[in-house]
């Protein structure tokens, strides 16, 4: 009944259990008092507990920034001030403060990397998914990966992942998320992130509910995704009507939420609207009715920004069944109302995405083009570097030769020389060559006048070929190979073979075929 909600807000959460990995505080000291409660704020972040109980802190904090007020200073307050109310805060009042500390934090830092990451996700919470994806493509993966925090990094490639599936691209959504698996791994980081996601696009819900039980395993101290995971459990049970599996899941969901995060109003009221259908199905109207009216109560005017359609419906249904029908009445117009405020946001939010997929799309294919250009650039350098040195080699052999046969034939001196003279002469008619190919064009006005109709003509192939693929033709097109493209790419080589026996399988090639020659001959 109750979908990912909370999907939208874990994006956000940088959540680290307490297993083998090593919490370390990587922002640079800059006032002594505040480097250690802003320390202990990013500890207590990092292992979820982080939220508004801390607001004694963050008053410390800003009577810091007041007595000696800095760029840096004020940056990192409104990043902590966000971070204290990420559960509570309005999406467009966070993105405003964070977007002040963006530009209050200069072009260069871990400061710069954090607040970035974390106004990223807030775009992607309010559908904003092509600035998420700029700034993580140009701002946070580069720089967390400059910086060795493969963690964040990992959050990093989850939040793509998320950015990918609200655009559909679920190929691009699964490699992101192996690529945070990756990262994840490395660091000793639980998964449960990693294993969340593919239960959301788990293809039955027997996969997907084994999934949510690993998330729930890898780190049960990060209420947000455990609450979440567990909400989808008891949905998936009430599908099968297994009433007493779905009333076991929800139990766990409110005590994970009273064990590690009591505060949080909204993950305990998504919960006990499961508790409410299952009272509704014991016939237990009047209790069912407490447990809507608690739900009213914690969710409070957010009530009408999630599933407050369906929501209304149980309470009306509910209502006529222990003979309220005013109540019930009212309940129903309220259904209706949000029924159509539903619809008019899945629209809106369905053709914000369409014009996301668009320029996305858009600026990975000028990525590829920059990336093919600077990988032509690079092998004709090499090629050049490697012709210079043959002719260096031969000019080197034929002078030795020419001092050798010299001193023992002097006789044929005369024919000696001409030789020489004549390797000099093929010498200086290859480096001319060089030479003559001076003002070399971009590499896709190259690429289309030596390839003219290529990917017109793989797409007739097979229409179904994704960006992913494409990508993957020009570069195998060009003579790269796994392990340069895997460079380019920042996967394993292993990933790329994967990749090139499906797409060997998408053109439908013969056994006896080589996907290089085809590509090249096409």
């Amino acid at each position: 009944m109750i979908l990912t909600i909370w999907l939208l807000i874990l994006l956000t959460t940088v959540g680290q259990g307490y297993g083998e990995w090593s919490y370390r505080y990587r922002f640079e000291p800059i006032e002594k008092q505040f480097d250690s409660i802003a320390a202990r704020m990013d500890s207590l972040d990092q292992h979820h507990r982080l939220g508004e109980g801390q607001m004694d802190d963050y008053r410390v904090l800003d009577s810091i920034v007041r007595m000696q007020p800095s760029a840096e200073l004020e940056a990192r307050l409104l990043y902590w001030e966000v971070k204290c109310h990420q559960y509570t805060m309005e999406s467009d009042s966070m993105i405003a403060k964070l977007e002040r500390a963006l530009a209050l934090a200069g072009e260069g830092g871990y400061d710069r990397l954090r607040i970035a990451y974390q106004l990223a996700g807030n775009y992607q919470r309010t559908n904003r998914l092509t600035e998420a994806w700029q700034l993580l493509t140009n701002v946070v993966i580069p720089g967390m990966d400059e910086v060795g925090d493969s963690i964040m990094l990992g959050n990093a490639y989850h939040l793509y992942a998320l950015i990918y599936r609200d655009i559909g691209d679920v190929d691009e959504a699964m490699r992101s998320i192996d690529e945070a698996q990756r990262c994840f791994t490395a660091s000793g980081y639980p998964l449960s992130k990693v294993h969340f996601f593919k239960a959301l696009l788990a293809p039955d819900g027997l996969e997907a509910a084994s999934l949510y039980q690993k998330a729930i395993a890898a780190d049960s101290t990060d209420v947000t995704i455990v609450a979440q995971a567990y909400t989808n459990l008891a949905n998936i049970a009430l599908e099968k009507n297994q009433n007493d599996s779905a009333r076991h899941w929800v139990n766990c969901g409110l005590e994970a939420i009273d064990r590690y995060q009591p505060e949080n109003k909204l993950l305990r009221a998504f919960l006990l609207v499961n508790d409410a259908l299952l009272d509704h199905q014991a016939q237990q109207y009047k209790q069912a009715l407490r447990t809507l009216t608690e739900v009213e109560r914690l969710c409070g005017p957010s009530l009408s920004k999630y599933n407050a359609a369906a929501i209304y419906r149980i309470i009306s249904e509910t209502y006529g069944k222990v003979g309220n029908q005013t109540e019930e009445l009212n309940y129903l117009k309220q259904y209706i109302k949000a029924q159509e405020n539903q619809q008019r946001i899945v629209s809106e939010t369905q053709e914000m995405r369409m014009r996301a997929r668009s320029d996305i799309q858009r600026q990975q294919r000028e990525l590829i083009e920059k990336l093919t250009e600077e990988a032509t650039m690079q092998r004709r350098k090499t090629w050049g570097i490697v012709v210079v040195l043959i002719v260096v080699v031969a000019l080197a052999i034929a002078m030795l030769t020419h001092y050798y046969r010299k001193r023992k034939q002097r006789e044929v001196e005369n024919i000696e020389l001409r030789n020489v003279l004549q390797q000099e002469a093929v010498g200086a008619l290859v480096t001319s060559g060089i030479t003559d190919d001076g003002d070399r064009s971009r590499a896709e006005k190259r690429f289309g006048q030596l390839r003219p109709g290529f990917f017109a003509r793989l797409k007739e192939i097979n229409p179904d070929l994704t960006e992913n693929d494409l990508r993957l033709c020009t570069y195998i097109s060009i003579g790269m190979r796994a392990k340069e493209i895997a460079q380019q790419l920042s996967v394993t080589p292993d990933s790329v073979n994967t990749a090139r026996y499906r797409l060997r399988k998408k053109l439908n090639l013969k056994p006896e075929e080589k996907l290089d020659e085809f590509l090249r001959n096409l």
